[in-house]
């Protein structure tokens, strides 16, 4: 057998040792941090007194919990407590994460640093929000916020001026598990994804579909990963004026990712410096590093490789590899291109994969191909042995398998008695 081969037969292990990365170690540690701050003792008469002066409310003070000081519980102003609050602990520094609480309470901390908010430096505290069942910790800014349900603001961050920021309940996992129906849309080649996935180890799952016993093990070992809830907002991570649920957006101060402008992601995962940007949708798909959705992009059912990017036109049901340029209204459906390295020009339609009624046929492209403007794919096909082709402006392909690398696929320049012009005449690189 071959190193590869032997690779594909035995992915799922692969699985493994990513149930203990950074990522999961760092969730296991906030669970560990909740537990501890139920030990807190609730706030004492002088501290309720101080902050009723400062038009602070709640249903009852005994499930309010603090560890700031009279001085700095100042910066706690007009907000209302429900359930169990906790205000602060020195934990750790990342920048937001939603949970399901172990059990109903609230958390304060103690607020004595500024953050920085667009480069100006703004008081730490907790200003006009009502929180409910839900940690903040310290000198992290939670401010002018309709409703703060069930999650865990750790220290430094920032949350300014959002509608609601919820946890919903117990079977929600910030998309870990969704599975994404690349290729054929009706299903087959599903890929369950996984915060941590390299891009390497979805390529091989879905290419390998005929180990079944594989595959159930690869689904079963993604069940023993350490679930999170509703949103997972990694370290200095920004989103801005945008609509997030049921996923997880991993980033750090060296690879920063962000959700801004009016976009909207839903069950989906950001890996480290993935960007949805313009208006644009992502739903149930996977980002992978440096990757990005822009300019009213619409994402669906799709994985991203590193360094893919996509504007203004629409990719589903489609795993596209790495360093694919799409940057203007086009459309990409039901392919299966892990090699990548591509381009899809203005116009151009791949994704012919209807026969009849159902969305039953895919494409695979081969490394490099390049859609020029305007083509039309008819489905299915397979390019994968046409590395680095280029499709002619205004070309429709046929349902075919073509084995020619750096190839220019055009219209016929003449022609040829009892050949149908649908043909293409292809000019060899």
């Amino acid at each position: 057998m071959t190193t590869a081969a032997a690779t594909a037969a035995s992915f799922a292990g692969q699985v493994t040792p990513f149930l203990t990365s950074g990522h999961q170690l760092y969730v296991a540690l906030c669970r560990d941090t909740m537990r501890r701050l139920h030990t807190q003792s609730p706030v004492t008469p002088a501290q309720i007194q101080l902050l009723e002066q400062h038009g602070n409310r709640a249903d009852s003070w005994d499930t309010v919990y603090t560890s700031g000081s009279l001085a700095t519980l100042i910066r706690v102003r007009n907000c209302t407590f429900r359930g169990r609050v906790h205000l602060g602990t020195n934990a750790f520094m990342i920048k937001m994460t939603s949970y399901v609480l172990f059990s109903y309470r609230i958390v304060t901390g103690s607020f004595t640093k500024d953050v920085m908010v667009d480069n100006v430096p703004f008081p730490s505290g907790c200003y006009n929000t009502t929180i409910v069942d839900s940690f903040v910790l310290d000198d992290a800014l939670v401010q002018d916020t309709f409703l703060l349900h069930r999650t865990y603001v750790s220290h430094g961050a920032v949350v300014v001026g959002c509608g609601t920021i919820t946890c919903s309940g117990t079977d929600v996992t910030n998309g870990n598990g969704t599975a994404l129906k690349v290729g054929v849309e009706i299903g087959g080649r599903e890929i369950a994804m996984f915060a941590d996935m390299p891009f390497h180890l979805a390529a091989v799952v879905g290419e390998t579909r005929g180990n079944v016993s594989e595959l159930k093990a690869y689904e079963d070992l993604l069940l023993r990963c350490p679930k999170i809830r509703d949103v997972f907002v990694g370290d200095a991570a920004v989103l801005e004026d945008s609509v997030v649920s049921n996923s997880t957006i991993l980033s750090s101060p060296a690879e920063v990712s962000s959700i801004l402008g009016f976009s909207q992601v839903h069950s989906s995962i950001l890996q480290w410096n993935a960007h949805v940007h313009s208006g644009s949708s992502v739903e149930r798909s996977f980002l992978c590093d440096c990757s990005r959705v822009e300019r009213h992009g619409v994402v669906m059912d799709s994985l991203l490789g590193p360094n893919t990017a996509i504007a203004e036109g629409e990719c589903t049901s489609t795993f596209l590899g790495p360093f694919v340029g799409f940057h203007h209204q086009a459309m990409i459906v039901a392919a299966f291109w892990p090699r990548g390295r591509g381009n899809v020009g203005y116009g151009a339609n791949v994704g012919s994969n209807h026969t009849l009624k159902a969305p039953d046929q895919e494409l695979w492209p081969g490394e490099g191909v390049f859609f020029g403007l305007s083509v039309s794919i008819k489905y299915p096909s397979n390019f994968t042995n046409a590395a680095y082709s280029v499709i002619a402006t205004g070309v429709s392909t046929l349902p075919q398998k073509l084995d020619m690398p750096f190839a220019l696929i055009n219209t016929p320049g003449h022609n040829i008695p009892d050949l149908s012009p649908a043909i293409n005449e292809i000019y060899p690189g």
